[in-house]
């Protein structure tokens, strides 16, 4: 396999094919743990300097050094790199880990940055205005944690720093898991899309042949033509799980329900303990997924039942509130209104900000993140208390 940028977003089109993928992938990972007594106060970061031309260079001389040993290639070690000019947009960091210099890949950074509490912007920034400062705040950052951390070396570059008590799971035991759980289960199901890319996972299950026995008792959603699916996501990043999420094909694209089994990677003792205890979360929640289809479908339905008085306002504040693009929000409210002009249900305003998704995959046919964080706000508009929205007074102006 070749190296794998940043930015590198890989669609696999059956499961033999993505769990071959994740196999290979593994095969060139390495994780520091307790295990190799990987503490906080034995990591550092240092910048890498935004010179191209410079890369040959600064690499031959890393790798004659005696320590710390530095076995990254050049492409490794450009990606890291951030010079927007010459096409670089990486984390401005190196990483020094049980004897290792290793290039720090965004994902990396991401999830130490968030987990320290600054958002997206803040790190951005840094990356942006000088790398030296940048280094200083992640070594204070590792100064001032206490015990062990969680590494994952892949492709060349360090993806993820994980607190001590991190679970690993290798997303080819999920992907086994999933197939394992159809063949068992749900003999009839299909593969229907894949998503992988540094940050995260997914892949999506077609249920659609058991539509009457998963959504007989919800005709509503039967009615809409909605059918049945599974959406297993999963990451290697900050305080995330293996998420199994019940889910629906709306306007022909996947859209997590209401509720969701979440395993998160967090556990007790080493961490082979930790990752037995995941692996056994993650069986004991493919059992539960009859289930929560039914919780998640049936709060759906019950959005029936919740009168919205000005619903086109209840609509607006909604989508704004849930990072909806104003665009296509707009765009899902003058239909809406045209249907809906005074009041309605909870489930109409439901459809509609499923109307919102299908323009914003429409107006961006291969952008998979845009498409997946629509999809979670018309998840989330489910707990939104949709007659209190509705009952403010005044014209929305968004």
């Amino acid at each position: 396999m070749d190296f794998i940028k940043n930015d590198a977003e890989f669609r696999p089109d059956n499961f033999t094919g993505l769990l071959a993928f994740f196999k290979e992938r593994e095969e060139k990972s390495q994780w520091y743990t307790d295990e190799d007594d990987m503490r906080a106060d034995g990591v550092r970061f240092e910048p890498v300097s935004a010179e191209p031309i410079c890369i040959p260079g600064n690499v031959l001389k890393l790798k004659n050094s005696r320590m710390p040993k530095f076995t990254a290639s050049e492409e490794a070690y450009g990606e890291a790199m951030y010079c927007p000019e010459y096409g670089y947009s990486g984390s401005t960091q190196l990483i020094f880990v049980k004897g290792k210099l290793i290039p720090v890949g965004n994902s990396a950074l991401r999830g130490v940055m968030n987990r320290a509490g600054l958002a997206t912007e803040g790190w951005d920034k840094m990356v942006k205005y000088n790398p030296a400062d940048l280094s200083e705040i992640l070594n204070r950052l590792m100064k001032a944690t206490k015990g062990n951390l969680c590494i994952l070396e892949q492709d060349e570059m360090v993806r993820a720093v994980n607190s001590g008590r991190y679970a690993i799971y290798p997303h080819s035991k999920a992907c086994q898991e999933t197939m394992d759980w159809i063949k068992n289960e749900r003999p009839d199901a299909t593969f229907a899309a894949a998503y992988v890319c540094q940050d995260f996972t997914r892949w999506v299950v077609d249920l659609s042949k058991y539509t009457k026995e998963i959504l007989g008792a919800y005709p509503t959603l039967t009615q809409q033509n909605f059918t049945p699916l599974l959406i297993v996501s999963a990451a290697h990043t900050g305080t995330s799980a293996v998420s199994l999420a019940p889910g629906l094909r709306v306007g022909g694209y996947p859209i997590p329900l209401s509720s969701s089994i979440d395993i998160v990677h967090k556990g007790s003792g080493t961490a082979t303990e930790r990752q037995d205890q995941m692996v056994d979360a993650v069986k004991q929640g493919f059992t539960e997924i009859n289930t929560a289809f039914g919780a998640g479908a049936a709060e759906v339905e019950n959005l029936r039942n919740i009168k919205v008085r000005n619903a086109p306002n209840a609509l607006k504040r909604a989508m704004k509130s849930l990072g909806i693009p104003k665009e296509q929000g707009m765009e899902a409210v003058d239909a809406f209104t045209y249907i809906h002009s005074g009041g309605a249900t909870a489930y109409d305003c439901y459809i509609g900000i499923a109307d919102a998704v299908s323009f914003i995959i429409a107006k961006y046919p291969g952008d998979e993140r845009k498409h997946i964080d629509a999809a979670a706000a018309l998840m989330r508009s489910t707990k939104i208390r949709w007659a209190e929205l509705g009952s403010i007074p005044g014209e929305f102006s968004w």
